[in-house]
């Protein structure tokens, strides 16, 4: 009998440690996890080196590039900074550059900072990393920016390791206080599911560390023009039931998210001129197609955005109007084909040399 109570005694002290352990790892882990831990890295550069996403190796190298460059003259360099209606606005960075020397014979560069699904978040962390470049900051805006969840987001190529299509990135302080604000959270299980990732992760960029060391710096990426897309159709009739639908159900997200990605917004001007970057919002043209869909949310965005550049005392470039595009120079509702884009760089091209002289 005794014997009995003694081993009972001894399976509820196993089963008590046993629980007092898995209380103890799971707080430990959260608490990690909440810290940032294991997502830091020393700079953004190589958390962005990714072969599998071409926008973000991009990316990543542009910032490196930008931060190195010694300035010896008086000229700045144009940085456009966006999501993929920004991305694919432009037809490649190389025209406007070439535009720039002919009208004004003196040598700028235009760079291009852009990725699908880049949030004002994202570019926080971007523009705080970057500090002081002596750069004209080009932030791209229009309505369906600010639908964005806003987490600092990058694609997930490795969806065996996670079904969780994020990763997280650090964030100051500040965009820590602004996401809580919304009740911003990561569920506990996403944050599991990107510790199981984080080795696979650290693998993938120590096999693009390794390349570059090995060819003294070059990569594949640089063959790549990110800008270029095949030549899509237009929005047909067909097409148009879809897409405003589509464009529907967007805008309710952009309804919801609205107040939050404008102080996101906000936040990423105060960071950039408190570096001494001077700031053009730069508000991208819509399908003229959906004017009717976008007529009930245009009078208070536009007012939105007009204090919004009243308050910082930034400059605002509305290329909804100061450039004639039709719906043929569009492939949906907000993304330009080849023609639009054409049109896009030149219009741009022409406003930032009168804005250099």
């Amino acid at each position: 009998m005794t014997d009995r109570v003694s081993l009972k005694n001894r399976r509820f002290r196993i089963v008590l440690w046993f629980c007092f352990w898995l209380t103890l790892i799971t707080a430990a882990g959260q608490y990690l996890l909440s810290a940032g831990f294991p997502f830091r890295f020393s700079s953004l550069e190589p958390y962005l080196l990714r072969k599998e996403n071409d926008d973000w190796t991009h990316n990543a190298f542009v910032m490196q590039d930008l931060k190195n460059r010694i300035r010896t003259d008086d000229s700045r360099d144009f940085v456009f900074i966006g999501s993929s209606t920004s991305l694919e606005a432009i037809t490649e960075d190389s025209l406007v550059n070439e535009r720039l020397l002919r009208l004004t014979r003196r040598q700028t560069r235009f760079t291009s900072l852009c990725s699908s699904l880049m949030t004002f978040s994202d570019e926080i962390k971007i523009v705080d990393e970057l500090g002081d470049i002596n750069c004209t900051l080009l932030i791209g805006i229009e309505p369906l920016r600010f639908k964005y969840e806003a987490r600092v987001q990058l694609e997930q190529p490795l969806p065996k390791y996670t079904s969780s299509k994020y990763y997280y990135l650090s964030t100051n302080s500040a965009l820590v206080a602004i996401l809580s604000d919304y009740g911003f959270s990561t569920p506990i299980t996403e944050r599991f599911s990107l510790f199981r990732s984080a080795t696979a992760f650290g693998e993938i960029v120590k096999k693009q560390l390794s390349y570059m060391k090995e060819t003294g710096g070059e990569i594949e990426y640089t063959i790549h023009n990110r800008h270029a897309v095949g030549e899509k159709k237009p929005v047909s009739e067909k097409d148009r039931e879809r897409l405003a639908q589509g464009l529907t159900n967007a805008l309710k997200r952009y309804t919801e998210e609205f107040d939050m990605n404008y102080r996101l917004l906000e936040k990423e001007i105060d960071i950039a001129a408190s570096n001494g970057n001077r700031i053009i919002l730069v508000d991208l043209p819509f399908n003229p197609l959906f004017q009717d869909e976008m007529d009930q949310y245009y009078p208070v965005y536009n007012e939105k955005i007009k204090d919004l550049v009243n308050e910082k005392g930034i400059e605002y470039l509305d290329m909804r109007t100061g450039i004639t595009l039709v719906a043929e120079d569009f492939r949906d509702f907000h993304h330009m084909r080849h023609s639009g884009r054409i049109r896009f760089t030149e219009a741009l091209a022409d406003y930032l040399a009168g804005y250099m002289n």
